[in-house]
């Protein structure tokens, strides 16, 4: 039995490199030969994970296993304001349900 592993990259502000750490370990994971998933259940300061500002997109963009997969697989909700999420979904007047992100993953 092969026991699947969850790695968070987790940062309390914007610009920090969450999403350059989540690159590199995504090239390492599928160089090693695992399948690994990238998962951003919240994304703000965009309109839609398929948007020029999505860390899905950029991520996406950058491993050749994924060129050619939809980034809105990875993201639940996207929110336009860049700030912290429940900000971000406050003012987009929508909320953070934590049940449903724990359903959709």
């Amino acid at each position: 039995m092969t026991t699947k592993r969850q790695f968070y990259i987790v940062g309390t502000d914007t610009d920090v490199g969450k999403t350059v750490v989540s690159l590199l370990l995504m090239q390492y994971l599928y160089a090693q030969g695992y399948q690994p998933f990238y998962c951003k259940p919240y994304q703000t300061g965009c309109q839609n994970a398929r948007s020029e500002a999505s860390d899905a997109r950029f991520i996406y963009q950058h491993i050749p296993q994924l060129q050619n997969q939809d980034p809105n697989s990875s993201t639940l909700t996207c929110f336009s304001t860049p700030k912290a999420p429940f900000f971000a979904a406050r003012d987009d007047g929508q909320s953070i349900d934590l049940t449903t992100i724990q359903e959709k993953i």
